[in-house]
């Protein structure tokens, strides 16, 4: 009996990792709308210097993947932690590009926070990315 039950309840950290395996799916594909689901209402990203919301940033995103062409994400590493109501993750992404970008593709860090909430776990802030280096193609 304890045993069916422990398989029947999820944690909190098993919810934040499924949670986060959907939106990886999503940005692979690059669905932009699809990755704006997991954003908090009072979501923020950090960009050079102020505080991009929720609209700017898919906005934003949807502009660079056309301008830089973008065509798709790989995600290299992922560490996730968590305490009873917030979360950081930490993705290590690699963003393949279809236009010659100096021959390269450009290995991203982006520290993700996120909220356990009514609606499951909601990204409320992605720090400044940090270019990690660059893989020649």
């Amino acid at each position: 009996m304890i045993f069916a039950v422990a398989t029947l309840v999820v944690t909190q950290r098993e919810e934040l990792i499924l949670t986060l395996k959907q939106l990886k799916q999503d940005a692979s594909t690059l669905d932009i709308d699809a990755v704006a689901v997991h954003f908090g209402e009072d979501f923020r990203l950090a960009s050079r210097g102020r505080k991009v919301d929720r609209s700017q940033a898919v906005k934003a995103c949807k502009r660079a993947i056309q301008k830089y062409g973008v065509s798709g994400v790989d995600f290299l590493d992922t560490r996730v932690e968590t305490n009873s109501s917030t979360g950081r993750v930490e993705l290590i992404t690699q963003i393949w590009i279809k236009s010659d970008f100096a021959g390269r593709a450009p290995i991203m860090k982006w520290t993700l926070h996120w909220r356990h909430g009514p609606d499951g776990w909601k990204v409320i802030r992605i720090d400044q990315p940090e270019l990690a280096l660059y893989i020649s193609l």
